[in-house]
């Protein structure tokens, strides 16, 4: 069942094009990676999913749902984006209050409470509850995070460079997480390596264009390929 379906999509800032014509479906439960030089488009294509942007044209669809205004929404209860810079999605007093943030009006106030503490527990991280978030380092607010989407039991998880200023530690338990849920992710990433660890398949784009849908396994053994692309 294809729970991400792009089609012929294109997108531009202003004059400059930054995606063309791209295609691709994505099954569900699948781990998908995004690899490319920077201005590839990969983030841009992230925020296409979840509505951030609106396509020039083409068309996605998620969750059997066209990202378009009318759908946002809904969208936004069962997709949850984790930006590249950790500090946009931070900005409550304290960690409890980031991640029972998208809970309240949804649940109960001990329905709320009892989300937190659980997910605080899953990732490890119930030592942080009380902390401020400018108090963290920065793998600390990147589990925080992450913890604040999946609090709430998203369908898809889509990643911005998760990987990004994380010690050795805190990586290897990025890659265990994330091949440990069941849930479907896509995730932009230039860590090749925990591309190649935990995804399915593996899309290429290059100056905007779609050049590439491969498993890691052929894709990062194929050294002409990656080398012609710079890759390597």
């Amino acid at each position: 069942m294809s729970v991400i379906k792009c089609e012929d999509l294109s997108f531009a800032y202003g004059t400059q094009r930054v995606l063309e014509g791209v295609s691709f479906h994505i099954e569900k439960g699948e781990k998908i990676g995004i690899i490319g030089l920077n201005g590839s488009g990969k983030s841009t294509l992230l925020r296409l999913m979840i509505g951030l942007l609106k396509a020039e044209s083409g068309t996605m669809h998620v969750l059997g749902m066209p990202v378009q205004r009318k759908n946002l929404k809904a969208l936004h209860r069962r997709v949850g984006y984790v930006f590249q810079n950790v500090d946009e999605q931070l900005f409550m007093p304290t960690v409890y209050d980031d991640i029972a943030f998208g809970l309240k009006g949804i649940l109960p106030v001990d329905k709320v409470s009892e989300s937190v503490e659980a997910i605080l527990k899953r990732f490890h991280i119930m030592h942080l509850r009380d902390k401020a978030p400018f108090q963290l380092s920065g793998g600390e607010k990147r589990a925080v995070a992450i913890a604040t989407v999946m609090v709430m039991a998203p369908e898809i998880v889509l990643m911005d460079e998760p990987t990004e200023g994380l010690d050795a530690r805190m990586r290897r338990k990025m890659t265990a997480f994330v091949k440990a849920s069941p849930e479907t992710f896509v995730i932009s990433s230039h860590d090749s390596t925990f591309i190649r660890d935990i995804c399915d398949r593996v899309i290429v784009l290059k100056a905007g264009h779609l050049i590439r849908i491969d498993t890691p396994e052929v894709l990062f053994d194929d050294f002409d390929f990656l080398e012609a692309n710079e890759l390597i």
